[in-house]
């Protein structure tokens, strides 16, 4: 059992149940031009407790601690899946129970997925083959080789520098240049995500670039 790529031995912890619901589905607007068209089903994060218990005070406080720094709990349970999970709240039940142990109740929202996926992305187009059963989100990660804009999908930005570290990222929700904010030089209406299966990524320009992504399952 591993929480963020670190096994829960590393807190003398234990895992103790890992309850999540069924899936859920909801339709979201497909909208072109700012005209509605037409909806598509998006798979909803399931809402998960997670039930922990340590074998002191001392490591429940470091794990807390880790747990609030992080931006994205990634829980594997060795089930062939990772599940991608958010806090739903910040505030988790301790108890103390026999023998000195302490349980931690911690309520998340959670996507079922696969491994961290990267494909090299080539110039003028790629093809891409996404696994999974659901639409998930990507991340574009682009270092172009000369001054001027970048267009990848039909999302542009200006102004970029030649062997900068250009970050479009449809899971955090980000467009940075060097690690600072670029969003406001992009044309960008829908952070990126691709359907399952076979979708096609164009450039317009010959740089190196790469897709990251985690394949969702119901």
């Amino acid at each position: 059992m591993e929480i963020n790529f670190r096994t829960i031995k590393k807190y003398d912890a234990r895992i103790m149940s890992f309850d999540l619901q069924n899936s859920a589905i909801e339709r979201s607007i497909i909208d072109e031009s700012f005209i509605p068209i037409g909806t598509k089903p998006k798979l909803k994060p399931r809402p998960m407790e997670l039930k922990i218990e340590f074998r002191n005070k001392l490591r429940l406080s470091h794990f807390i601690e880790d747990l609030i720094q992080s931006k994205e709990l990634l829980i594997d349970i060795s089930d062939g899946f990772i599940y991608r999970c958010s806090l739903r709240q910040m505030e988790g039940n301790i108890n103390s129970i026999a023998n000195k142990w302490y349980q931690l109740t911690i309520p998340v929202y959670a996507i079922q997925s696969g491994s961290k996926r990267r494909v090299c992305l080539k110039y003028p187009e790629t093809l891409v083959i996404v696994a999974g059963t659901h639409e998930c989100d990507v991340v574009y990660e682009l270092y172009p080789k000369e001054n001027g804009s970048i267009n990848i999908n039909e999302i542009v930005i200006d102004n970029v520098k030649a062997g900068s570290k250009i970050i479009i990222d449809g899971l955090n929700k980000l467009i940075t240049e060097n690690g600072k904010n670029a969003f406001g030089r992009s044309n960008l209406r829908k952070f990126p995500s691709l359907m399952a299966g076979e979708n096609t990524i164009t450039l317009n320009t010959d740089i190196e670039a790469y897709l990251y992504y985690y394949p969702v399952y119901a």
